[in-house]
Order: structure tokens, then C-alpha cells, then sequence
């Protein structure tokens, strides 16, 4: 039953995604689409770097999205030297993670097992257009490794 109810709340929180204005202006869109995943490119303000981000959303409401930085052609994982700073680089979970408020990188490590931090006190609340846009914002704050796949493929 929950499978259901999880694609519905997907497909619509998606759609929420894909017709944003304020998100077509930023440059942010949707690339990819994978079961419950899904991939954007979202550029980085000011500079040329268009990193491409997944979205796994699988079990989504009961857990938050796994966000992480992939490649912009094969779509697979980054290797570690290729993500930015501001992440956590020894997870306990997924080794590279995105620590962010709304994601499992955030809400799996360690570091935030608080009863105030537990995703229970976010997800009737959380979409996912919140979180792809402050992900937006975390980007631009972001500096990237040169020499990384965002330089050798203009997406």
C-alpha cells in the first residue's frame, strides 16, 4: 500500500519541480528521470559549472531523498575527488554525502541523531522543491574541483 501512496506523492512533488518558474529561471532542469530518482542539472551562480544532481527517492515519505553529485553522462556516482567542499566526506552510510536538512545524508549521519534533528519532525512539512532549491542555494556557495567532468561536458 505504501508503494502507492509513495509514487503518488512522488509524481506530484515532481511535477511541482518541473513547473517552476522561479526554478526554469535558475537554469535548474530535469534531465533524468530513473523509478524513483530523478536528475537535475543545477548551475552554479556565476561560473560556467553545471553540476548534475540525483534525487533518489526511493521509500519516499517515510525516508528523505539521497542526494548525491554524478556524472553528466553516465549519471553514476562521483568519485570523491570530484565533489565539492561543504560535504561530508566520511559518512558512515554512503562514504561521500550531502549534508543537508530534508536529505538522508543529513538525517542518517551520526551527527544529527537528535530527537529535534529526526526526519519524523520534517516530512509532513518537506517538500521536495524546498529541498532541490536549497540545494540551489548550497551550490552556489560551493566551490568545485577543477578538472572535474562539469568542465569536460557542457550539459
Amino acid at each position: 500500500m505504501h508503494l502507492y501512496y509513495s509514487r503518488m506523492i512522488f509524481r506530484d512533488q515532481l511535477n511541482e519541480i518541473i513547473e517552476d518558474p522561479q526554478l526554469a529561471l535558475m537554469g535548474v532542469r530535469i534531465v533524468k528521470e530513473e523509478g524513483f530518482s530523478f536528475f537535475l542539472v543545477i548551475p552554479k551562480m556565476n561560473s560556467n559549472l553545471k553540476p548534475v544532481v540525483r534525487f533518489d527517492c526511493t521509500g519516499y515519505d517515510l525516508v528523505p531523498p539521497l542526494v548525491d553529485f554524478v556524472h553528466p553522462v553516465t549519471f553514476k556516482k562521483l568519485q570523491a575527488q570530484y565533489w565539492p567542499d561543504s560535504t561530508v566526506q566520511d559518512h558512515q552510510l554512503y562514504g561521500q554525502a550531502i549534508c543537508l536538512a530534508g536529505t538522508r545524508g543529513f538525517h542518517d549521519h551520526q551527527g544529527h541523531q537528535r530527537e529535534q534533528e529526526s526526519f519524523d519532525n520534517y516530512r509532513n512539512s518537506l517538500r521536495l522543491i524546498n529541498v532541490v532549491k536549497r540545494m540551489k542555494e548550497k551550490i552556489d556557495g560551493m566551490s568545485f574541483p577543477g578538472g572535474g567532468p562539469y568542465e569536460q561536458y557542457n550539459c
